[in-house]
């Protein structure tokens, strides 16, 4: 199969003359910049030199302010639906997560960067999604889909997520919004988010961002996969809060982020709790970093980090006094990091830096420790070095590097990236090779006897040709192998959360989009596709008659968004989201005991949105959307073979949402 997906892409590369633009930038909605202009536009998620989509050595997708707001989104969940070969699954407790070219990727594949904060929890690596982290105040997005452990460390074998969010530009600037979620006649989500912002004539700047916004996950019944059931109405609600200050005194950067999340859920691990059982994540990160320009050709950025988190917390003050209710440990890290850029000549740019952080994590339940030491505490740290060199041959940029890790408690990795671009303003083409790592995290370390870090190949190439003034079209073809993944799943005979390394798994396969912008019309159309490896002997992740495709993650995943302004003040927009049948977990045979699996069918979501924003009220505007339109049912599959059930989400849900600004 594998053989196959590449030589169908090649020849496609072949007859593009080799010619490509990655999705750089779904729908980008500024009305005064050409398509071109809007592919010029200069990121450093690939690389710490700036570079535009089509130069960086990645398959990168860029997100803007106004992308988002043609999406309807209302937290980032609803932005990464959007991305090719993003899918999202339920993990356990009504926790929802990632999954990236056809691999779950929930436990430590794909970071999350919130202002440069590392929102990945620090006992399983987790990342949470649904009313989480929202959108509102966030200037652009910049996604690596693809390994980005190099730079970025063990978290980012699958994909890199930077959220940026805005600064003020000016004197002062403020923005409100409030909105109201309405389905079946019942209130289905509401919030609020503020920012405010002030640049002085120094160049000082100080940014405060707060947002608390509630939703339910569903109106629907759930079921387990021993036929029980309750219904999800008022019983699902999930609640986050954030505060988000950053600012800029005489160059030194400063950033604290606090999150407070709360997910009312019922479906625990594979049978259904008696009663809601809410479970709570609350974090804070802090930063304090310095841009030192020693020259013009070199630049040094010392920064150090600090994050507390009590994530996956349920006790028996708050519970039905379950036994596996007794959960809250907290993790502490602090980061110690050295980042350089050198750039010699025009053409060679060199960065590189070493970092260390220390790991802490407490039991704070009196009776309880951790198993592997027999105390309330364990400990470990990390060290770091990487270093990278672009320079540019015969017009074309070339790029090779690597980075050594040493941890505590296991033997040092090494993991090298390699490749080269070429790009005009007619095409442009990539060939890339990266190594990803993946250290065991701390219950990772607890929970199992022995455990050792995973190690993940990626090869990718990718073309695109500039069809017209006005067209765009990409294609990348990628093979992903991952050597020793550390796998969860729930022990039955000691009823606890238990991991193994297993044997290999991994995909193959493409993602194709086509990018369109004239004058008042923009769309963007992508479609993906993966299949799993041919030697590929994991049980965990498909089932015995499964060939091609991993429990619950669709190998067929097409795209759309398409925005038009009608004058001034009004704006149409729509998103498509269709996903190919997959396959699941049914539910237990109460004769015989055994797993019975289910083909859920196609799924395909439609959603429309309009912005007024009328031009004798300046900074307002009303905006009104209906998501899900067909109605159709959600199911969030577990993308694992453990024995849970598939969690519903909202059907149809109408919108309404009032902001202003002065910016």
């Amino acid at each position: 199969m594998l053989k196959k997906v590449l030589l169908i892409s090649i020849f496609i590369l072949n007859a593009l003359g080799s010619r490509g633009q990655s999705l750089s930038s779904h729908l980008s909605g500024y009305d005064t910049l050409s398509l071109q202009d809007l592919m010029n536009i200069k990121i450093t998620v690939a690389s710490v030199t700036e570079l535009t989509a089509k130069e960086s050595p990645a398959i990168v997708s860029t997100i803007t302010s106004d992308d988002i707001k043609a999406m309807g989104a209302n937290e980032l969940m609803d932005v990464l639906k959007l991305i090719p070969g993003f899918q999202f699954g339920v993990d356990v407790e009504g926790i929802v997560g990632l999954s990236v070219r056809g691999n779950w990727s929930h436990e430590g594949k794909v970071v999350l960067l919130y202002d440069g904060q590392e929102l990945n929890e620090g006992l399983y690596s987790t990342l949470q999604f649904g009313n989480h982290y929202p959108v509102q105040n966030i200037e652009r997005i910049e996604i690596i889909r693809g390994p980005g452990s190099s730079m970025y460390g063990g978290y980012a074998a699958h994909a890199v997520i930077n959220v940026v969010t805005r600064t003020a530009k000016q004197n002062l600037e403020y923005q409100a919004s409030a909105r109201y979620d309405v389905s079946e006649g019942v209130n289905t989500g509401k919030g609020t988010n503020l920012y405010g912002g002030i640049k002085t004539k120094s160049g000082n700047s100080f940014n405060l961002q707060a947002s608390q916004n509630s939703t339910q996950r569903s109106l629907s019944k759930y079921y387990d996969a021993f036929g029980n059931n309750y219904s999800m109405e008022n019983e699902s609600w999930i609640k986050n809060s954030l505060i988000n200050l950053n600012g800029s005194i005489s160059g030194i950067k400063l950033t604290a982020i606090y999150d407070d999340y709360l997910v009312n859920e019922r479906d625990e691990y594979q049978e259904l709790a008696p009663g809601n059982v809410p479970l709570k994540f609350k974090s804070f990160w802090s930063e304090i970093k310095y841009d030192w320009q020693v020259n013009s050709r070199l630049k040094i950025s010392p920064k150090i980090n600090y994050k507390n988190q009590s994530p996956w917390k349920y006790t028996t003050d708050d519970t039905l006094n379950l036994n596996s209710a007794l959960f809250d440990i907290s993790s502490e890290r602090i980061s110690f990091n050295l980042n350089s850029i050198y750039t010699p000549t025009s053409k060679i740019s060199i960065s590189g830096g070493a970092s260390y952080f220390s790991d802490k994590s407490t039991q704070n339940i009196e009776e309880s420790f951790f198993q592997s030491n027999n105390a309330k505490t364990l400990e470990y740290g990390n060290f770091a070095v990487y270093g990278q060199a672009l320079f540019q041959v015969l017009k074309m940029n070339m790029i090779a590097g690597c980075r050594y890790n040493n941890n505590s408690r296991f033997a040092s990795t090494i993991v090298p990236r390699l490749g080269f671009t070429k790009s005009n303003d007619q095409y442009h083409f990539k060939a890339l090779y990266s190594k990803s790592f993946r250290s065991p995290s701390t219950l990772n370390i607890d929970l199992a006897d022995h455990i050792k870090p995973e190690v993940t190949g990626v090869l990718e190439i990718e073309g695109g040709l500039k069809t017209n003034e006005n067209g765009y079209l990409t294609i990348n073809a990628f093979h992903i192998q991952t050597k020793d993944p550390i796998i969860y799943y729930f022990n039955e005979l000691t009823q606890s959360d238990s991991y193994i390394n297993a044997s290999n798994t991994g995909s193959s396969g493409f993602e194709l989009d086509y990018r369109y912008k004239k004058n008042k019309l923009t769309a963007t159309t992508s479609i993906s596709y993966y299949a799993i490896l041919e030697k590929e002997e994991m049980s965990i992740f498909s089932f015995a008659d499964q060939e091609n495709e991993h429990i619950g993650i669709a190998p067929i995943k097409l795209n759309a968004l398409v925005k038009y302004s009608i004058g001034k003040e009004v704006s149409v927009s729509a998103t498509l989201n269709h996903l190919s049948s997959r396959e699941g977990i049914d539910k237990i045979d109460d004769q015989s005991n055994q797993l019975i699996t289910k083909t859920y069918k196609p799924f395909t979501e439609v959603n429309l949105f309009t912005e007024y924003s009328p031009s004798h009220i300046k900074g307002l505007s009303l905006s009104f959307g209906c998501t899900n339109i067909l109605g159709q049912q959600t199911y969030y599959i577990q993308p694992y073979n453990n024995y849970h059930g598939a969690l519903p989400g909202l059907g149809r849900n109408f919108q309404f949402k009032i902001t202003f600004q002065n910016f």
